[in-house]
């Protein structure tokens, strides 16, 4: 008899670092309505081993007191959630919590940061209601609660063939078009560029020549700075869409994909590690990089070609033209109610919302 493969079968607690677990645990039992799940002694140490958990979850938090190793007072990565992310962060601001902005962007669930006494960031991500169990009738049906009043209108097959017949060829004709536009893109000429701005990056000072990374192509989208404490809805969604291989795929063709911001890096990578980010991101505080790019305080996607040390802009792209690089959003465009949002031509009754409400 063949022995059975060992696989990972769960996830069994995650810890954040205090510097007074009485204290810790008051603030998760009080302010969240954590329940402690084990509190004992560690003979080895002196101090005790404490896990809280909300209602439900299989998952434990523990209160570890902090070392040189994890110091306390960062952003944990760690995401909890809620059924309600607004009324719980006004909650517990009107109890004194430490919490951040309520982030509310279209296609993703509201979140909003906040830190515990000892300055521990995690995230708060509201969900929506589990799915509804089958029907009674036994055949596996589900009530999608979640269907609007508004529907398309339900035609017979050979009818239907028809439609998409006609829209095929629409279809057909805008994918010439966007052949033909990106034909004209291929040979537009090209314009010298500054080389000698300062970026500040993980690894330290670049100029724009060495974050090619060795590479002939750049694309760099210019990512608002609208703050220290507030972060752009609109170049946030942008990035949440990067494929996770996207810059990996771009790179074997010679492209090197960055992400580029005039906040300072130390909010970048908070930011990054808040959302979980990978992709490459550098800051151009200080710089007129952002300005000669015509961005302004706004966004904006450039691309360059690098000659040896000549450094050459070879296209840009702001609004509308950086949307057509979003994912979620070329694919929402492929559904019936679309993006939702309130500037789409939709049917009368179709779900529509502000894009940034």
């Amino acid at each position: 008899m063949s022995e059975q493969t060992a696989t990972v079968n769960g996830l069994r607690t995650v810890a954040v670092p205090v510097t007074d677990q009485d204290r810790a645990v008051a603030f998760y039992v009080r302010q969240l309505g954590f329940h402690v799940r084990m509190d004992a002694p560690v003979d080895q140490t002196g101090g005790r081993s404490i896990e809280l958990a909300p209602t439900g979850s299989t998952t434990t938090l523990a209160l570890a007191p902090e070392d040189d190793a994890n110091p306390a007072g960062a952003s944990t990565g760690i995401r909890l959630t809620t059924n309600n992310a607004s009324r719980l962060r006004h909650e517990l601001r009107g109890h004194g919590v430490d919490v951040g902005d309520l982030l509310n962007w279209p296609g993703v669930p509201p979140m909003f940061e906040f830190r515990d006494p000892d300055g521990n960031g995690l995230v708060m991500i509201e969900v929506g209601k589990e799915a509804p169990a089958a029907s009674a009738a036994g055949n596996g049906a589900v009530e999608n609660a979640d269907l609007p009043v508004a529907r398309p209108e339900i035609v017979s097959a050979a009818e239907w063939d028809r439609a998409r017949e006609g829209l095929l060829l629409a279809e057909k004709e805008a994918t010439r078009a966007q052949d033909a536009l990106a034909a004209r893109r291929r040979r537009l000429p090209m314009v010298r560029f500054r080389d000698d701005y300062v970026f500040t990056t993980p690894t330290g000072p670049r100029n724009l020549a060495e974050l090619f990374d060795g590479r002939s192509q750049l694309v760099v989208y210019q990512f608002m700075n609208v703050g220290p404490d507030s972060y752009c809805p609109g170049c946030t969604w942008l990035t949440n869409n990067i494929p996770a291989a996207g810059p990996a795929l771009l790179a074997e063709t010679g492209v090197t994909w960055l992400n580029v911001s005039d906040m300072p890096l130390e909010q970048i990578e908070s930011y990054k590690a808040r959302m979980g980010w990978l992709v490459p991101f550098v800051s151009s505080r200080g710089t007129s990089f952002a300005a000669d790019c015509d961005a302004g305080g706004g966004f904006m996607l450039s691309v360059f070609l690098r000659d040896g040390h000549d450094v050459y802009r070879t296209y840009s792209t702001t609004s509308r033209g950086v949307d057509g690089l979003v994912f979620a959003n070329k694919i929402l465009d492929l559904t019936p109610y679309g993006r939702q949002q309130d500037w789409e031509d939709s049917p009368a009754g179709w779900p529509q919302s502000p894009t940034y409400g």
